[in-house]
Parts: structure tokens; sequence; C-alpha cells
């Protein structure tokens, strides 16, 4: 074929193991409740973030009136929260 020509010698193709598929199971941990927040929205609770893992999007949490979020938790692949999520008021620089 042409790759021999193009190198000057003839070729042998010889196989040395068959192409296999694998499965591979997601074996991350899910993150248990998250700590709560101080001043978070009434109908937000720890649970809300329940269950997570670290392909999950991120558990934001809202905030009550006249405060705004700042954070959020992130799963990560042990199973732990990181990141941090807080209600802060809004007259805070």
């Amino acid at each position: 074929g042409p790759l021999s020509e193009a190198l000057g010698k003839p070729l042998s193709l010889q196989t040395l193991s068959m192409p296999h598929a694998q499965i591979v199971f997601d074996i991350s941990l899910p993150c248990l409740e998250p700590a709560a927040v101080q001043w978070a929205a009434l109908d937000w609770s720890p649970n809300s973030c329940y269950p997570r893992t670290w392909s999950d999007p991120l558990c934001q949490v809202p905030c009550q009136e006249n405060f705004r979020a700042q954070g959020e938790y992130r799963c990560n692949t042990a199973g732990q929260w990181d990141g941090d999520a807080r209600c802060i008021p809004e007259w805070v620089i």
C-alpha cells in the first residue's frame, strides 16, 4: 500500500490485542445536607440540596428579603460540600 511504498519496505500488520469495551460506574459519593444558612429564605432548607453528587448543579441558597446570596455549595467527588453559601444584608458592602 501507499505507506509501505513511502517507507521503501513491505509492512505487515499484527493484531496484539482485541478491542474491548469497559463500563465505568459512577462511584462518587453523594453529599448529605449542607450546613444551615442564617437568613435563608423561609421556604429553603438544607434538605433542598440533598441528594447531590459532584456532577450535579451547584446548590444555591435563596435569601430572605433585604438579604442577598453570596457564594454557593458544590458537592465534590468525596461527598463533601465545598464553598460557602451565605445571606448577607443588602446594606453591607
